[in-house]
């Protein structure tokens, strides 16, 4: 959370990957290559919009505050293209729960934007192979007045080569370069 706030704070929070669902906007603002249970790539994401709940619950004399995000994370999915038209080969995770969630920075920092919800997500590299990726997530969610929503995210580019399995440990935290990102303004558009 303080990392965030202070690459808000400073001007430098400039995602790498961004895209807009059901007013829900999704920023990955690190991609980095990790040793974490052997090499992974660990993906840090902001959720902008996440809708909240506050439950109480009462414990005898004392009253306990519980914020709930009534979100899904339903489905990650990566599909890897070595040439144009043809398929090496898939990567999914249905669900897609986060490996770190954090429901409300506003606990640790109370000045952090509302309703954002940050996680990581740590996936094994891609095949040496993968020239392009296709990249999908999906949750799901209900709104207070009980409509249920979907909100889909979706991207396209090649692949960096430090995401790869046969990829050079010695780069930066921003190993996914300019020229690859596919901003959108709103990835159901594009579906």
């Amino acid at each position: 959370v303080k990392d965030v706030y202070e690459m808000m704070e400073k001007g430098d929070f400039t995602p790498y990957l961004t895209a807009t669902s059901e007013n829900l906007h999704l920023d990955f603002y690190r991609i980095e290559r990790v040793d974490f249970k052997g090499p992974k790539l660990k993906m840090d994401f902001v959720l902008w919009g996440a809708p909240r709940r506050v439950l109480e619950e009462r414990q005898g004399a004392l009253t306990r505050k519980k914020v709930v995000v009534p979100l899904n994370f339903q489905r990650m999915f990566f599909q890897f293209l070595p040439e144009e038209g043809k398929i090496h080969g898939e990567m999914t995770a249905a669900p897609a729960k986060p490996y770190m969630q954090i429901d409300y920075p506003e606990r640790w920092i109370e000045e952090f934007p509302p309703q954002a919800l940050l996680g990581t997500w740590y996936v094994e590299l891609f095949p040496e192979e993968a020239k392009k990726v296709i990249w999908e997530i999906t949750l799901g969610g209900r709104t207070d007045a009980g409509n249920d929503y979907t909100a889909s995210y979706h991207w396209e580019f090649e692949v960096p080569d430090a995401w790869k399995t046969s990829g050079d440990w010695g780069g930066t935290e921003q190993v996914m370069p300019e020229e690859y990102i596919n901003r959108t303004e709103d990835a159901q558009a594009s579906n």
